[in-house]
């Protein structure tokens, strides 16, 4: 019996059949132009000497047939020279593992900055771009862009950041819209220039904002907020914990434009100071003494006994870092929330956990 095209538009429609009834074979997308390219491969064989058995038939040299679904696509046997050669077609590319709490890109680790020390209390100026993820909010008024830094952020998807509510609502009551605001993201020189628009490559435009529901202006409870962004960045993007993560015990370290000193002034250049984090019970205990009810472990304490370090006004709203281990990607255990003052004795900082926010952040994204 010979076999010849016929058999090979006959297996097309077969594979394209298959696909369409059987979802859990979804994963090797056949499309109509590939399968097209293999068949030209199959036939550009010029059907060699030697007819092949498979599976229990016998097919003439060139013939293709339909093998098997694989996770990475659709095995396939073609007869040529008297042998089966078993191949791999219609393979989808393999969407690589989320990475996020590492630089990525050359860009994201190039560029050195001339230091400015007028940034978080007791700090250094950050090299090169190790916290691509960082974010800076930026206020809007009848079209023009601020070149200050009002609040911090980090970008823990394409199209989403993680900031402190009390960034998006004031004391007085007041709500932040979408409209007034923008952030600069991947770029910690902010030397923005007064004509500076969105449409700029690293400025992003605000479609929504979401702060937590039980949030209010006059504590630092439920100190949280989601920004959604008009279009994605392509910056990497921060972890996030795990919701059984502790810290205590850990060196954490707060990224962020706020001033040097309390009332301070600002600055351009991205800062960053590393910071102990309390014990849960010692933290805790802080809260209460500042007249404020027990938090349920909701905030993370970090700071020196005698001070000197900290966060501090602008840098709200930022993250703050926890690595693991030295070679194990960051991860935003906190978002800096507030504190009595910046860096002073037996004050630590506070910042919102994250990890127990995780629901929460879930439930107000999209996907």
């Amino acid at each position: 019996m010979k076999v010849g095209p016929a058999l090979l538009l006959l297996v097309v429609v077969v594979l394209l059949e298959i696909q369409d009834s059987d979802s859990k074979r979804n994963k090797c997308s056949v499309y109509k132009k590939r399968l097209t390219t293999c068949y030209k491969q199959v036939k550009a064989l010029k059907n060699p000497p030697g007819r092949c058995k498979i599976n229990k038939k016998w097919y003439n040299p060139g013939a293709l047939t339909y093998s098997r679904y694989t996770e990475n696509g659709c095995n396939i046997n073609v007869c040529r020279n008297g042998k089966v050669f078993k191949r791999t077609i219609c393979r989808e590319p393999k969407k690589p593992n989320p990475v996020c709490g590492r630089p990525q890109s050359s860009d994201e680790q190039g560029v050195l900055y001339t230091f400015d020390p007028t940034r978080i209390v007791g700090g250094d100026v950050v090299r090169g771009n190790p916290y691509p993820w960082q974010a800076g909010m930026l206020g809007r008024r009848g079209g023009i862009i601020s070149t200050s830094v009002g609040c911090g952020g980090a970008l823990i998807t394409s199209r989403y950041i993680l900031t402190a509510a009390h960034c998006v609502k004031y004391r007085n009551g007041y709500e932040v819209k979408p409209e007034e605001i923008a952030f600069i993201i991947g770029n910690h020189n902010l030397s923005i220039p007064s004509d500076a628009t969105y449409d700029d490559k690293d400025i992003y435009k605000v479609s929504s904002i979401v702060f937590h529901e039980d949030y209010r202006p006059q504590n630092s409870y439920h100190d949280i907020a989601l920004i959604k962004l008009v279009r994605p960045s392509k910056a990497s993007v921060v972890c996030l914990p795990d919701a059984s993560d502790m810290f205590s015990g850990y060196n954490g370290v707060v990224t962020g434009w706020g001033d040097q000193k309390f009332n301070g002034s600002g600055s351009t250049v991205l800062r960053q100071v590393t910071l102990p984090i309390l014990a849960q019970a010692t933290c805790n205990d802080y809260i209460l003494t500042t007249g404020q009810e027990n938090t349920k472990d909701e905030i993370i304490c970090a700071g020196f006994p005698q001070g000197g370090k900290d966060s501090c006004q602008g840098d709200s709203g930022g993250p703050f870092h926890v690595r693991k281990t030295s070679s194990s990607p960051w991860i935003m255990a906190g978002v800096v929330s507030g504190g009595h003052g910046c860096a002073f004795p037996n004050h630590p900082g506070l910042y919102t956990n994250v990890a127990k926010y995780l629901p929460w952040i879930k439930q107000n994204m999209d996907n």
